[in-house]
């Protein structure tokens, strides 16, 4: 249902060979997560100064991944981003959170692949993010939030956040939004607990609780 690949996979000079691998696989969605899409002296955790170079950076990543997209699109794939926390953290120098101004100056076919546990955990609604968007998720990771080092609580387990009081994902909100924004898969990120299935089968028993499996 997709792939977490490098950037530099649908360059100009890479996107044939990354499309042909992937289609040999069945798959047509090329997602590029987290380093690849972060601006210089942008930390993690939202830290980093804001700074025309910066600033040029995310200019830059909008045109790369509409050219992505255009290229990607010959061989009947799409490229998306997908995100962590940082992505709503750090503003561009005109105020604009990255993940809009991103969202905002690209094409539809740069698809949205939204971690709504780490939407959740940098204190924003997931579900308002198809609504800004809509139209552009084939696939949702499908987390909890309560991540963080330390965090024992945390199994990675749908249904059950971590932190004592963190607020969890509003599943039953979430669902009928991205079922009419046509997302296609709900991919769980199994975090936690990995040398079992201990977080595997109460994760796909919530999703068959909520018609998903």
């Amino acid at each position: 249902c997709g792939t977490h690949v490098v950037r530099d996979a649908f360059s100009p000079e890479n996107y044939a060979k990354t499309c042909e691998f992937n289609l040999e696989l069945g798959n047509n969605f090329i997602c590029c997560p987290g380093g690849g899409n972060m601006p210089p002296k942008w930390g993690w955790a939202g830290s980093g100064v804001r700074t025309k170079e910066s600033d040029d950076f995310v200019k830059m990543l909008c045109d790369y991944y509409n050219k992505a997209a255009e290229n990607c699109a010959k061989y009947g794939c799409y490229v998306g981003l997908h995100n962590h926390m940082w992505e709503f953290q750090v503003k561009m120098s005109d105020g604009s959170l990255y993940w809009d101004y991103f969202f905002s100056n690209t094409c539809k076919d740069v698809k949205m692949e939204q971690d709504v546990g780490w939407t959740t955990c940098a204190g924003f609604d997931p579900c308002e993010q198809y609504k800004k968007y809509p139209g552009r998720s084939l696939t949702l990771h499908a987390k909890e939030n309560g991540m963080g080092k330390g965090v024992k609580e945390f199994n990675a387990i749908l249904g059950e956040p971590g932190k004592p009081g963190a607020k969890g994902v509003e599943w039953d909100r979430l669902f009928p939004i991205s079922d009419a924004d046509g997302v296609k898969w709900y991919v769980v990120e199994c975090e936690r607990l990995g040398d079992t299935l201990d977080a595997v089968k109460p994760s796909i028993e919530f999703l068959r609780s909520k018609g998903r499996c």
